[in-house]
């Protein structure tokens, strides 16, 4: 098989496997399933994922383009490998599920099929749920409540309550203070692996660290903010002929074309930041999921959804705002401005930081 084709197979195989979370970076994909992360199916979607990134790798390729193309598909393909084979975090972090689940009902409200799949799905849910630390569980019936609200169908509204009982009534929390957190060494392995950036997790504490006392003094100084491209990106994206570009275009590295071209605001920039402050800090046990949550909250009140997306998506808004530093330094070594450097950029079709340098030929 060819690579676009290995790329197709992994994509209908996302879909299959997690069709909201494919779907978040495959917008051209079909509408989102509601899936399992049951034991069995698992075991299943690993062994696939695993023929093809080994295909993946065993291929001879010819050009950069293509060289670029298989670096994302592997990355893409390794990640999911490590979700199921390693982090598994469908067995303790019903939030995971929650997400999933009103993702689907998001824009399959009315479809019968959904609500004919939800029994089975809790079953499952019920059946791989151990000892969910108690923010992710908060966070889980912040978003059950949610979904309870749009649901009219009353067969669907009755299981709906029949998952708030599990989760008030019958499963066990977690309450250590650490629960969750990915540590050390699993932070490192996404932060290469997952976002491309070559640094430890103490490198990224220290460097976002930095980035919030900058983010801060600028806001203090009232320094202006040039303007950039920021929708473009997007746009950009969809245009993207490349097949495996246009279709696997994770949301944090648009999000962090945002932040570094200045089409974000300042303000937001700084609350960007704080969030994945307190987002890689829950990830290293610095702070409890729970307390962090609520702390952050109290003074965000208004980012409500975006605070406890950290529990849901761990990293991503680290990922987001390290991508961000790393194009300024891409930026640097090709001195150019951020809005000419990421034009440079969105006419080869990358849209991250380090593909950019390796397409453009620019060293460290």
């Amino acid at each position: 098989m060819l690579l676009p084709d290995l790329a197709r197979s992994f994509l209908d195989l996302w879909h299959h496997f997690d069709g909201a979370e494919a779907s978040r970076s495959d917008r051209f994909g079909p509408a989102p399933v509601l899936a399992s992360f049951d034991d069995t199916t698992l075991k299943q979607h690993g062994a696939a994922f695993r023929s093809l990134a080994h295909a993946v790798e065993e291929l001879e390729l010819e050009s950069l383009d293509e060289e670029i193309d298989r670096t994302i598909l592997i990355d893409s393909l390794r990640v999911r490998l490590r979700r199921v084979e390693h982090d598994r975090p469908d067995r303790w972090n019903p939030a995971l599920w929650l997400d999933r689940l009103a993702a689907v009902i998001a824009t399959r409200r009315e479809d019968q099929a959904v609500l004919g799949a939800l029994p089975e799905w809790m079953a499952a849910l019920r059946a791989t749920m151990t000892k969910p630390p108690i923010g992710h569980l908060e966070v889980a019936l912040e978003l059950l409540a949610e979904v309870r609200g749009v649901i009219q169908d009353p067969a669907g509204a009755d299981a709906l309550a029949g998952l708030e009982t599990f989760f008030r009534h019958e499963v066990e929390a977690d309450g250590a203070a650490g629960a969750g957190a990915l540590g050390e060494d699993q932070v490192t392995w996404h932060l290469h692996h997952e976002f491309k950036i070559e640094m430890t997790a103490m490198q990224a504490e220290r460097r976002l660290i930095a980035l919030v006392e900058a983010s801060a003094a600028d806001l203090e100084s009232g320094r202006p903010v040039v303007g950039g491209v920021g929708p473009e990106a997007r746009a950009a994206a969809a245009a993207e002929p490349r097949e495996i570009r246009r279709r696997i275009v994770a949301p944090e590295w648009l999000t962090a074309i945002d932040l570094f071209s200045g089409h974000t605001s300042p303000g937001e920039r700084h609350v960007a930041l704080v969030i994945a402050g307190l987002d890689l800090a829950i990830q290293l046990g610095r702070i409890g999921a729970a307390e962090g949550v609520a702390r952050l909250t109290d003074r965000l009140p208004s980012r409500r959804d975006r605070v406890r997306r950290v529990l849901v998506a761990p990293l991503e808004s680290v990922g987001a705002v390290l991508l961000a530093a790393e194009w300024q330094a891409v930026a640097r070594a090709r001195g150019e401005s951020p809005p000419a450097l990421i034009a440079t950029a969105l006419d080869r079709g990358v849209f991250h930081p380090a593909l950019a340098a390796w397409a453009l030929g620019i060293d460290g």
